[in-house]
């Protein structure tokens, strides 16, 4: 009876505790999804899976039965290749093959040396093989490259293969290619595909008409692209002989930039309408037309000279921030999102970002003004007939009098003579031969003082004696139209109230006045001045 007892109360303590276990929520084995339902579970967790305590306790297995199994090399652990230098990638590279041959002699303790042998062998052999169909490829390709005369089929052979080895090799297989073909051919590659054939666009060579050259001059003698100086002369002889004599100028850029905005201002304005010049016809055009390229335009515009320097300083930022081919806005939403900049680093390069974009929106308004103002000068250059004559009037730098053979004492101390210029434009009187071509006639007129100021009252007396002679020439005058930069003596009071009086005296009305913008416009009497000087000198 007290064995029977006994065996229950064991047969009761073993179901609990399999209820226990069975129903314990911390014991849970779920197979992987992927894994086929069979009776026998074949699961075995990953290495990745495991932690760090786990994978080092794996080390410590796989060292332990190394050194029982009588391996006497050094076994030592590394997180990553990366961290190692070149020494210490040797030391685990031969540290590896010890342990795998170890493991060789365990599994096959006497076949392990040709076991060993057959593997190196096997991998030298296919290394070889394929070796041996890369060469046999391109040497194929060398041929077809050679046994062709025509580029385009030459650009789409080199293209298979010009972005997948280097320079140095696909000059060994291709006898005479050189670094620009390669470039061309990996520009084939990029944009149209590896041995996409060459879609060469047939392009009829014919003689630019006038028009279109009158076009790009136009662009280039822009404020924009041109500044005249008030200082040098070249002399221009024409095939007929005859001579010109004009100022010397700068542009502001170089040719090839040059070009490419002309091309955008095409598109810009005539929406693809118009086909200009190509390339190599306008390089020559701008070679024939020398100009000076800009180094600096201190002095000259500073609009411009501002606006280029804030696009260096903007390009410097750009390059230590590592953002390349921006825009305004994005560089300052790099700045201010920037999370590896201190707080000072962000406020230097938040001033230096304002102070850049006021300075290139200035450019940008100043370019804008003028423009607009060139358009108004085009509008009263259409508008002059014999009856009326456009005048731009500005006052030059003082004129500093010489003598033969003056003293060092003669020459300090001295005062300039005020001078000032009126360039006249009015119309020619029609030809026999052209009767309907409307041409422009120039003149310039200048006015010294030994001593005045530079008041509107100056101006209106030099604007009634102006009109006087211009009246005796031309009885028929009645109309003139005024353009002068922003100085006070010409948007003043004194000037604009006494139009009525210059009429009255005059008889000629001021029937319009434009202000130029500042440091542009004003460069039509600029010859005049260099001949004035050369008459001085």
């Amino acid at each position: 009876m007290g064995h029977l007892s006994t065996s229950s109360q064991y047969k009761k303590t073993n179901e609990t505790i399999f209820l226990n276990w069975i129903y314990n929520e911390n014991i849970v084995y779920l197979p992987s999804p992927s894994e086929p339902a069979s009776q026998h579970s074949n699961y075995e967790p990953q290495f990745e899976h495991f932690t760090n305590s786990q994978r080092q306790d794996s080390f410590e297995t796989l060292k332990r039965c190394l050194i029982e199994t009588g391996f006497t090399g050094r076994v030592q652990k590394h997180s990553s290749l990366t961290t190692l230098t070149e020494h210490g990638r040797r030391n685990v590279q031969t540290q590896t093959l010890k342990i795998l041959q170890h493991t060789l002699k365990i599994l096959l303790e006497d076949d392990a040396e040709e076991i060993w042998n057959n593997i190196i062998d096997n991998y030298q052999s296919n290394s070889y093989t394929n070796q041996n169909d890369m060469n046999n490829a391109m040497v194929s390709l060398s041929n077809a490259y050679s046994n062709t005369d025509y580029f385009g089929t030459k650009r789409q052979i080199l293209a298979i293969v010009a972005t997948d080895f280097p320079r140095s090799t696909l000059k060994a297989y291709f006898p005479g290619v050189t670094d620009d073909l390669i470039k061309e051919a990996r520009n084939h590659a990029y944009n149209s595909g590896k041995g996409a054939p060459v879609q060469n666009k047939t392009k009829t060579i014919e003689r630019y008409d006038e028009s279109k050259l009158l076009h790009f001059l136009e662009f280039v003698l822009s404020p924009a692209i041109t500044v005249d100086v008030p200082f040098g002369i070249k002399h221009l002889k024409l095939t007929t002989g005859e001579k010109f004599d004009v100022p010397n100028t700068i542009r502001n850029t170089t040719h090839s930039r040059i070009i490419r905005q002309y091309y955008s201002f095409c598109d810009e304005t005539t929406d693809g309408s118009f086909i200009p010049l190509g390339d190599t016809t306008l390089f020559d055009i701008l070679k024939r037309c020398s100009a000076s390229i800009r180094k600096s335009l201190a002095g000259l515009d500073s609009y411009s000279t501002n606006g280029s320097n804030a696009f260096d300083n903007l390009t410097t930022v750009c390059e230590e921030l590592a953002a390349f081919h921006t825009t305004l806005n994005h560089i300052k939403t790099l700045i201010d999102n920037n999370t590896h900049l201190s707080d000072n680093q962000r406020i230097r390069y938040q001033t230096i970002y304002k102070r850049q974009y006021e300075l290139i929106q200035e450019w940008k308004k100043h370019q804008l003004r003028t423009v607009h103002q060139e358009a108004a000068k085009e509008y009263v250059l259409e508008q002059l007939d014999a009856t009326s004559v456009y005048l731009q009037i500005d006052w030059a730098m003082k004129w500093l009098q010489l003598k033969y053979r003056e003293s060092q004492s003669e020459w300090f101390g001295k005062k300039g003579l005020p001078w000032h210029l009126t360039h006249i434009i009015r119309v020619k009187e029609p030809s026999t031969t052209t009767p309907s071509a409307k041409s422009f006639e120039h003149r310039t007129m200048c006015h010294v003082f030994n001593y005045c100021g530079q008041t509107g009252k100056t101006v209106v007396s030099i604007l009634v004696d102006v009109l006087k002679r211009l009246r005796e020439e031309n009885p028929k005058l009645e109309k003139v139209y005024l353009r002068c930069d922003n100085a006070g003596c010409y948007h003043g009071s004194e000037l604009l109230l006494s139009i009525k009086k210059i009429y009255n005296e005059t008889g000629v009305l001021i029937c319009r006045i434009d202000f130029s913008e500042s440091q542009s416009g004003i460069k039509r009497y600029s010859i005049g001045v260099i001949k004035i000087g050369q008459i001085e000198h």
